[in-house]
């Protein structure tokens, strides 16, 4: 943890650096029980939606009201779809994803499934399993988008 939490702090703003320490603090653990027990805490969409919301106030109120909207759209699809489809993402990837898309802004919505499908697709291969955890790589994913939106990195300009 210190090297990365000294990496953030040389990186960005002392409130950034401490809302993206956060977020990695919660997310390690996850990211373990996940891909042991394939349970994801609920303390874990939690902070990264309160610490989310902070930094989307302080520094991107012009979108806020559009990344609300998009990350309770994005809920109700994925609510709707495990009603409907008992198998498939689990509950707490549910919540999960929207988190981190209300982090990393909803316009990063499509890039964020992307590539945390992209990873679980990898995995199941490697492993040859269908069930397979998916938070791990909803939160690489997020974390990097976390990264590259406070460092004001578009990622549609790479």
């Amino acid at each position: 943890y210190a090297v990365v939490f000294l990496l953030n702090s040389y990186i960005f703003t002392l409130d950034k650096a401490l809302a993206i320490n956060l977020v990695f603090m919660v997310s390690v653990p996850a990211f373990i029980i996940d891909l042991k027990k394939m349970l994801l805490p609920d303390y874990t969409w939690i902070v990264v939606a309160i610490v989310s919301l902070y930094v989307n106030l302080r520094y991107y109120k012009d979108t806020l009201i559009f990344d609300v909207v998009g990350v309770i759209i994005t809920l109700l699809v994925l609510l709707l779809l495990k009603l409907r489809y008992k198998d498939g993402i689990g509950e707490g990837d549910i919540f999960l994803l929207p988190a981190f898309a209300f982090g990393c802004g909803i316009l990063n919505m499509p890039i964020l499934l992307f590539f945390s499908s992209l990873g679980g697709i990898m995995f199941s291969l490697s492993k040859k399993q269908t069930l397979i955890p998916f938070g791990p790589f909803i939160i690489i994913s997020g974390y990097t988008l976390l990264m590259l939106r406070y460092l004001n990195i578009n990622i549609f300009m790479l």
